[in-house]
């Protein structure tokens, strides 16, 4: 039976040429608006920001490279600290 399931997910999976869906932009949305509110406030201690990342995400600026949720969140919270500074 399980194996049946993980048939039937694989049939779900989008291709590259599925259109998007009214949710998909919504998230899109979202996730842009809490990007760039967070990126400018420092909120949360910078985790709010860190957390549109994947766990491994990487954000290069100046020269330097931030990688990781701890250090994306320190970036950020130094520099909402710093009056939005780079």
């Amino acid at each position: 039976m399980a194996a049946a399931g993980v048939g039937w997910g694989f049939s779900q999976a989008r291709t590259p040429n599925d259109p998007l869906s009214p949710q998909d932009y919504i998230d899109i949305q979202t996730l842009y608006a809490t990007y760039a509110r967070a990126y400018d406030t420092g909120e949360g201690g910078g985790k709010v920001w860190a957390d549109t990342f994947t766990q491994d995400g990487v954000f290069v600026v100046g020269g330097r490279e931030y990688t990781g949720s701890q250090e994306l969140a320190g970036y950020v919270n130094s520099r909402s600290q710093n009056g939005g500074s780079d």
